[in-house]
């Protein structure tokens, strides 16, 4: 009794001793099939969420292929135009310049024609006017010059940074030459030192020796020491001699290297300036048309991002609700059982 009281069961004694089926029994049968019923619901709820979870990814997937064609489509377009432009600039460069300032100059020369006639007119007002006109053309000739002369600086500012490139790039490789030198220096250096410290080791121990050892002993050692000497001093010469041949060999393909290397370079940069004082002007307007493309190009692709993120979030959204059915349903299960 007291655990379907814990249970949150109803228990109803029965009135007589003749009934069959107690009716806590009945309270108890007609609790589970509401709890069946519930989890029918349930699952049923939980089904229809992985329908709408799988549904919506599709739709992700669908935008996100969208989105990929629209970036290989703008990518195109883009490419597309950048081509024409190129050939239209090519073309429009040719003859641009010239038809400007001969159009310009055609009409300097009817403006004046004409000033001329109001001038005989002695018409005041409209002179002013003329001459005002005269050197609004007048001035938009000079701003065409400024421009000009304002390309030509930009220009020789370039080669004067290349220039300065070069002259760094030449220090670069005479500090490595003189720090290969150094290392050369060090190594002769290190070779003496480790030559002589094998020396003083091998004379003290014969000065320890001949405190212990006799006197004929002391003569023998004397005479090996004499021996290993001569022979140290032949094989530091024969050492010293090919070594610094060596280095010097070294440091002679080294300098050989960095001259090829300075030519080479030199030949590089020299082409490179020209390359570039010839496309300097055309790749200044090209950046101009294609930064206007880009704006409008990054737009619509924030615009696409923005849509794919909404609905990212609904996504974990939707799989967060039903993670919580899930667990709601068993929980609730676990409780069914106790």
């Amino acid at each position: 009794m007291n655990s379907l009281e814990n249970d949150g069961f109803e228990v109803v004694e029965a009135e007589t001793k003749h009934d069959e089926t107690p009716r806590f029994e009945v309270s108890k049968n007609e609790k589970l099939k509401e709890t069946e019923q519930d989890l029918k619901d349930s699952r049923i709820h939980v089904e229809e969420l992985k329908k709408q979870i799988e549904v919506q990814n599709l739709k992700i997937e669908e935008m996100e292929e969208v989105e990929q064609l629209k970036k290989e489509e703008l990518r195109k377009i883009l490419e597309e135009q950048k081509e024409d432009f190129e050939k239209q600039k090519e073309e429009f460069e040719k003859s641009k310049t010239e038809e400007i300032r001969k159009l310009l100059e055609e009409q300097k020369k009817e403006f004046e024609i004409q000033l001329e006639g109001f001038e005989i007119s002695k018409n005041q007002e409209i002179q002013k006017l003329m001459e005002n006109q005269k050197e609004a053309f007048e001035k938009q000739i000079q701003k065409l010059e400024d421009s000009k002369n304002l390309e030509k600086i930009n220009i020789q500012k370039q080669l004067e940074d290349q220039k300065l490139a070069i002259q760094i790039l030449k220090q670069l490789l005479k500090d490595q030459k003189d720090a290969f030198e150094k290392q050369v220096q060090e190594f002769e250096n290190l070779k003496a030192e480790e030559t002589q410290k094998l020396l003083d080791d091998q004379k003290k121990d014969l000065e320890n020796l001949e405190l212990l050892k006799s006197e004929e002993l002391r003569i023998k050692l004397e005479y090996q020491k004499k021996k290993f000497e001569k022979h140290i001093q032949d094989l530091e010469a024969s050492k010293k001699s090919e070594g610094r041949k060596s280095l010097e060999n070294q440091k002679n393909d080294f300098e050989k290297q960095i001259h090829n290397l300075g030519i080479a370079r030199m030949r590089e940069v020299q082409k490179l300036l020209k390359d570039q004082e010839i496309k300097l002007e055309a790749s200044c307007k090209i950046e101009l048309e294609l930064n206007s493309k880009l704006e409008k190009s990054d737009e619509t692709v924030r615009n696409l991002k923005t849509q794919l993120d909404a609905a990212k979030i609904w996504k974990k959204l939707l799989i967060s609700y039903a993670g919580i059915v899930i667990l709601y349903w068993i929980l609730e299960s676990v409780m069914i059982k106790k």
